[in-house]
């Protein structure tokens, strides 16, 4: 699993990319500039109950890296909780990041 999904503080990452701004531009280009992609939301379902909506470990990071990212619920846990799909898109095109997450939301309702 990449680093990038272990458990880090918000405070700890932003700080590895601010010192390395190359790097992160490198990513951003290599990642985004041809394709959009498809994560998990999360790992699992949520807990149970109101106290937690489950570890955001995974929007997390495309937060930080300022690229449009969209959970798309369509897939169910064990406990018949929603799993969501997550729609990530290229950094500054937001309108087709959920265009494209408004398309996998229809196409889970087909199925």
């Amino acid at each position: 699993m990449s680093d990038l999904y272990q458990p880090h503080s918000a405070l700890d990452l932003l700080q590895r990319f601010e010192g390395n701004v190359e790097a992160r531009r490198r990513y951003l280009h290599e990642r985004f500039e041809r394709i959009r992609e498809f994560d998990m939301s999360a790992l699992d379902e949520a807990p149970d109950g109101m106290a937690s909506t489950g570890d955001p470990a995974f929007s997390r990071n495309w937060t930080l890296l300022e690229t449009p990212c969209v959970s798309v619920p369509g897939l169910r846990g064990e406990r018949g909780g929603p799993i969501g799909v997550q729609v990530i898109g290229r950094r500054g095109d937001d309108a087709a990041t959920l265009a494209l997450a408004a398309f996998v939301e229809a196409t889970f309702k087909k199925a």
